[in-house]
């Protein structure tokens, strides 16, 4: 399978701390964000080395992107 390896990077008007609890709880995240679908696939938490499957959409929708995601390095309340 081809890989791309990206730095994701967006400015949300949050406190760091909040912003990470949020996205680091990635199997709920569909809670309040519902066509956005994570899964861990890889280790049991959010850290380094854990892979997380993400699926944005369901049919009945023309495209269903979906895509696994390596965490790289963590910086713990600050950055994933």
């Amino acid at each position: 399978m081809a890989s791309i390896d990206t730095t994701d990077s967006i400015h949300i008007q949050a406190s760091p701390a909040r912003v990470y609890e949020t996205v680091l709880d990635y199997p709920r995240m569909h809670t309040w964000f519902a066509p956005y679908h994570c899964t861990l696939i890889e280790g049991d938490e959010v850290a380094e080395g854990a892979r997380v499957e993400h699926v944005i959409g369901k049919p009945p929708l023309l495209v269903v992107n979906r895509f696994v995601r390596t965490v790289q390095r963590t910086r713990p309340g600050e950055r994933i």
